[in-house]
């Protein structure tokens, strides 16, 4: 059997020569950007990888990858040697020919039909700008056969620092199989005390490496400082197969190669000359030279024909799926480790289960559920492969881009160590590869553009990695010239992609959105780089074929940021479970924004119809909304009793209306059925699951909602090939097939749109909208039994679960250890007069920050989230940390102050910021209709020495204006009687003496369109009410710097 033909040992070559190209590749293109003199210790890094592909490449008879590679480590060596100066042209040459190493290295079987002549003449320019290499010398034996071809050059450096030169006469089955070696590895230990200066096999010769007494010729020339007899000890060579060269010698004596002879046939020195590549001497006179410049010709003609066509159709295509994986000892120890517990506990449950004692046998299994969770852990941890094996190829396509379109460009590249699951990361190549391309293309501008703009010359692409909420989210963003929605707009338009109407009501996020239409494009004309339409789409749709989500944020001369999230495997994923009739389907967590439990009481008022969809007030948004039922054609939904569990036909034809009647039943008993909606048993309560499809969501009706689970996925049967609103099946515990929904696939099918920003043209949503008035989304909680608290949505970080055991109290305060520091928790009844909190085995805690740190306040009971459009009463129950009360869900709810809370509970952790001096008071103008929260703003900023004027409306606050002198910004509410605060912004503008002024919008309309509306209008800041430290350090700004 040949060396071609050893799979394995031909494998593990391969991948290490692909790890070695992208190393020099990025290092190369280091030494390019370099100023000054060549890091010696980078390009002998290269130089390195470039010999060890050189090397193993003549073992295994790649001999066009031998000769190219042998012609860059020329050029390299004499980098190293500051003989070369690594110009642009020296660099591109190298870089060019590391291109066809990688795509010889991809396709080994047709590498000797590459024409590397072009590069080698272009290696060989380089060189000769400078100095010129002495003629071939021949390594024959005595009858002549050539065992060697090498250059002169080549011979003198390999006897640099009184090196010795031997020729290794190794064969492959005595020497290196039979003694339980591998060429590689055999390779790699002699590189620790010597050069390998060539190698050579006999393919055609007759030996195998299995259960054969023939043998495989393999020759090494090889320099080091040892002498024959070390070599021969360190080798396992008998010394008559250990060859030295002289100095003045151009044959090896024939007394030495005979008595080699007797070890390996006559007709090796034949075989191996035919390996050896016939390359024409070349005259030329070696002598020292100097560093110079590369002459313009080489500078010109290297980038022309150095790559030829069949190298360029081979880089056209990724490296091949490697069948291997890198695996850490340490992971196999912990494998080995794992197997070992799950054997004796799988003896232990034998035994208990003989015995029959359940007690024991639950002990066993939740031991035995442990081992196996770890198991599956460390299973999966073989198949994470860091990042940077994508990443590391973006370096070259972003400098060779930008010297194409004529662009200054640097890629900073971070969380190249985080890992994804191997599938996850053969897949993500080519979306991420556009996304680079289209930020270096669309996204940054040209130098003299960004210098007329004041920006600096050179852009910069960011590539970011992280993790985040168990998944992985990288980032492509850039500083440059930011997406025109008005561009968009029009190009839309003109293509006709979006209905005229609609598109002139789509919000800015909606209108960025558009450009992950198929067949969209803004680019002017078409290039070799885009213009063609195609791209962005097929990027959203492979992120979304491997579960992952895509966003864009943009802001117009500033920049762009393109948020991928992505599941860390495909193989295991966790999903809620959840069930229509009798049938049990899973969703993705990843596509999960949240649940909502509609009462049964609230229905009608929560969910509208607009039309003949269905759609949900969700914290001031309208959610289209649907049912798994009818999306799935389930003719006849099931209803259980809540009493009796029984199964019935559900008669509710509409979610949000009465239930139908019965079709036996008379005209008498119908209208005694109309009025009012009498549901109010929780089982009549509505489940809906808030689904994300990239950045468009919806809500899904389900009967009912299950456990979380980590489910197994499998690939779906032919008959449900088609079948858009399934991605995959999994295996239940109790052996059913159970669904995997599509979240994406399912607003395809139902042909979902936003309605968000839609013409309702109703009067109830007329009315809906007057209810918004001054509404914020609150979170109802309780500390005590008998007492309901609500705060704002907006300023709470996130909610956590935490067991009592885990609380300590250090120096008079409680803490808990949370997110590698201490998080510090307050009580409520340490501030206000209310009751303490009850003994129970688990708190919630609501996570906020203030002063930029993060506390926690302990709560016993999270009740809901509602939208509280009501005004509150600051008098009957105000006392320190509570600053009203309303009527909320029925019961009398005191409205929390978190900042006097942590104020009150940390003296010291905050202080308020001194807008005025005694030279200079600062005047503030507040415009809002609620007495209540216009007197929450003026307190706060009272407290930093601002003197404030206050208004009730637009109209009184323009007033204000022009006779009170002095007033600096401006903060008005949104949604007022008489002259609405986006009008009174209108005005300012358009007065000559007022326009200057800053002018802040505080409001509790919080989303898309509303800001959208605010900066059409001329608002400079949109903040949500009651969300203290925002609302200052914005005062603090614009006070400091004006209206820019």
């Amino acid at each position: 059997m040949s060396a071609m033909e050893n799979d394995e040992t031909l494998q593990m070559f391969l991948e290490e020569a692909r790890d070695h190209l992208r190393d020099i590749e990025a290092d190369l293109m280091s030494i390019e950007t370099e100023t000054g003199p060549a890091d010696v210790d980078l390009v002998n890094k290269v130089f390195r990888g470039i010999h060890s592909i050189k090397g193993a490449a003549g073992f295994f008879g790649l001999n066009r990858i031998k000769e190219l590679s042998h012609s860059m480590e020329n050029l390299l060596n004499r980098i190293r040697n500051l003989e070369i100066v690594p110009a642009h042209a020296v660099i591109e040459a190298l870089l060019k020919s590391a291109d066809i190493l990688t795509a010889m290295v991809n396709d080994p079987a047709g590498s000797e039909n590459f024409d590397i002549a072009e590069p080698l003449a272009v290696l060989r320019d380089v060189q000769s700008a400078t100095a010129k290499d002495t003629a071939p010398v021949d390594i024959a034996d005595g009858d002549g056969h050539v065992l060697f071809r090498i250059s002169g050059d080549d011979l003198d450096l390999a006897r640099k620092g009184g090196k010795n030169i031997f020729i290794l006469a190794f064969d492959m089955v005595e020497d290196i199989d039979k003694k339980g070696k591998t060429p590689l590895a055999l390779l790699k230990e002699l590189e620790k005390t010597g050069l390998i200066v060539d190698s050579s096999v006999a393919h055609d010769a007759d030996g195998n490496l299995i259960g054969t007494k023939n043998s495989v010729p393999f020759h090494l020339l090889y320099a080091t400082v040892l002498d024959s007899e070390m070599t021969s000890l360190l080798t396992g060579l008998d010394e008559s197969k250990v060859l030295a060269v002289s100095a003045h010698q151009k044959t090896i004596a024939p007394s030495k190669l005979a008595s080699a002879a007797k070890k390996a046939p006559s007709k090796t020195a034949k075989a191996a000359a035919q390996v050896s590549p016939k390359i024409a001497p070349e005259p030329v006179v070696a002598q020292p030279a100097t560093p110079e410049a590369i002459p313009e010709s080489v500078k010109t003609e290297s980038d022309a024909a150095v790559v030829p066509a069949a190298a360029k159709a081979a880089l056209a295509n990724q490296a091949p799926v490697s069948s291997t994986l890198r695996v850490n000892v340490k992971v196999l120890d912990r494998l080995m480790t794992l197997a070992g517990e799950l054997v004796l506990s799988r003896n232990q449950l034998m035994q208990k289960v003989g015995r029959r004692n359940l007690a024991e046998i639950g002990a066993s299994s939740q031991g035995l559920s442990m081992i196996i969770s770890e198991l599956q852990e460390a299973v999966m941890s073989t198949r994470m492969q860091p990042l940077s094996s994508v990443f590391g190829k973006f370096q070259r396509i972003v400098r060779d881009m930008a010297q194409e379109i004529g662009k200054e460009i640097r890629l900073d590249v971070e969380g190249e160590d985080v890992e994804l699951d191997k599938a996850v990361i053969e897949s993500i190549g080519d979306p991420l590869t556009h996304l680079i391309r289209n930020s270096v293309d669309h996204g940054v501008e040209t130098p003299e553009q960004r210098e007329r703009l004041g920006k600096p010359r050179q852009a910069v692409i960011k590539l970011h990695a992280y993790h985040e909420a168990g998944k992985v989210v990288i980032e492509v963003s850039d500083n440059g010239r930011g997406i025109d929605t008005d561009a968009v707009r029009e190009k839309a338009a003109s293509q006709k992609l979006i209905d005229p109407q609609h598109l002139g009501k789509m919000t800015e996020k909606e209108l960025i959105n558009l450009i992950f239409l198929p067949g969209f494009s803004t680019a002017k004309k078409i290039t070799d780089i885009s213009g063609r339409g195609v791209g962005m789409d097929v990027v959203k749709t492979n992120f979304t074929k491997l579960g992952g989500v895509i966003d864009i944020e943009s802001k117009k001369g500033y920049g762009t940021k393109i948020r991928v999230k992505l599941p860390l495997t495909l193989a295991i994923i966790p999903s809620l479970m959840m069930s229509v009739a009798d049938e049990t389907y899973a969703i993705p967590q990843v596509n999960l924004v949240e649940l909502v439990r509609i009462p049964a009481k609230d229905v009608r008022n929560r969910i509208e119809r607009i039309g003949e969809a269905l759609v949900m007030r969700l914290r001031g948004h309208l959610l289209p909304v649907l049912k798994l039922s009818q999306v799935l054609g389930i003719e006849q939904p099931v209803f259980v009793h809540p009493e009796s569990g029984e199964k019935v036909p559900e008669r509710r034809e509409r979610v949000d209306d009465r239930r139908g009647a019965p079709e036996n039943w008379t005209a008498e008993q119908r209208e005694r059925r109309r009025g009012t909606d009498r549901r109010f048993h929780s089982a009549s309560a509505v489940n809906i699951a808030v689904l994300s499809a990239g950045t468009f969501q919806y809500g899904l009706i389900v009967d009912r909602l299950h456990e979380s689970e980590e489910i197994v996925v499998k690939p779906l049967g032919r008959h449900f090939r088609n079948c858009a609103c399934y991605a995959g099946a999994t295996i239940l515990g109790d052996g059913r097939v159970s669904l995997i929904l599509d979240v994406v696939g399912v607003t395809r099918y139902m042909n979902l749109s936003d309605v968000s920003s839609s013409d309702r043209g109703h009067d109830e949503e007329s009315r809906s909208r007057q209810k918004l008035r001054d509404a914020q989304s609150m979170l109802l909680f309780k500390v005590a039994e008998h007492e309901q608290f609500a705060v704002p949505l907006s300023l709470i970080s996130r909610l956590e679960v935490i067991p009592r055991e885990s609380i300590e109290e250090i120096g008079g305060r409680r803490t808990v250890q949370y997110r590698g520091g201490s998080l510090p928790l307050l009580d409520l009844a340490d501030v206000a007069q209310v009751h303490p909190l009850p003994d129970q085995e688990t708190y919630f805690v609501i996570v906020y920050a203030v002063g930029g740190k993060e506390v926690g306040l302990v709560v016993s009971q999270i009740v809901d989230i509602v939208e509280a459009s009501v005004d509150f009463d600051e008098s009957t129950f105000k006392q320190p940390g509570i600053i009203g009360s309303t009527i909320l869900s029925s019961h009398t709810t005191l409205l929390v102050d978190l900042y006097e809370v942590v104020k009150t509970s940390l003296p010291g952790w905050i202080k308020s910021p001194e807008f005025s001096t005694p030279s200079r008071v600062r005047k503030i103008l507040v415009t809002d209709d609620s007495p209540f929260y216009r007197r929450q703003i003026v307190g706060f900023l009272k407290e930093c020495g601002v003197e404030v004027v206050e208004a009730v409306n637009g109209d009184e606050a323009l007033a204000k204006l022009e006779t009170t002198p002095g007033i600096e910004l401006v903060l008005t509410d949104v949604e007022m009687p008489i002259m609405d605060g986006l009008e009174l912004t209108r005005r300012i503008r358009g007065n000559e003496s007022l326009r200057h002024l800053p002018v802040i919008a505080i409001t509790s309309l919080s989303g898309e369109e509303a800001v959208r509306k605010g900066k059409e209008a001329g608002v400079d800041g949109y903040l949500v009410k009651l969300d203290r430290e925002k609302i200052l350090a914005e005062v603090e700004k614009f006070l400091l710097r004006g209206k820019t």
